[in-house]
C-alpha cells in the first residue's frame, strides 16, 4: 500500500475554522434556522480557503476522507447524543465538500 507524504496528509488534523464564521451565520445554525443562500456560500468560501491554505491543491480523495471523517463525527454524536449543531455542523461541512467538486467541474479544476 502506497503511504502518503505527511504533507499529503493534512486531512487528518484538520479543523473546520468556526471563529472565521460570522456570529450571525453561527447564531442561526444553533438555533437551527435556516441560512440564506449567500450566507452558506460564504461560509463555503471560508472553508475552502482553510483548506486551500493548508493544501493548495486537495485532492478528491483527501476531501472524501475529510467527509468520511465528518460522518463518523455525525456517527459518534447519535451514540454519544451530542447537541443538534453538531449534527448540523457536519451535514453542512458534506454539503460544502460536495458544493466544491461542482464548482470544480464547472471550472474545470483537476485534482
Amino acid at each position: 500500500m502506497l503511504t502518503l507524504p505527511a504533507s499529503r496528509q493534512w486531512y487528518k488534523n484538520f479543523v473546520l475554522p468556526w471563529a472565521d464564521v460570522p456570529t450571525s451565520v453561527r447564531a442561526k445554525l444553533n438555533s437551527h434556522t435556516r441560512i440564506a443562500p449567500k450566507e452558506r456560500r460564504g461560509v463555503v468560501r471560508t472553508f475552502m480557503d482553510s483548506i486551500l491554505n493548508v493544501c493548495a491543491s486537495p485532492r478528491k480523495s483527501e476531501l472524501a476522507a475529510v467527509d468520511e471523517i465528518a460522518e463518523a463525527v455525525e456517527n459518534d454524536r447519535k451514540r454519544a447524543m451530542l447537541p443538534g449543531i453538531v449534527l448540523m455542523i457536519m451535514a453542512f461541512f458534506m454539503e460544502c465538500v460536495e458544493y466544491f467538486f461542482e464548482v470544480a467541474e464547472v471550472i474545470h479544476i483537476t485534482y
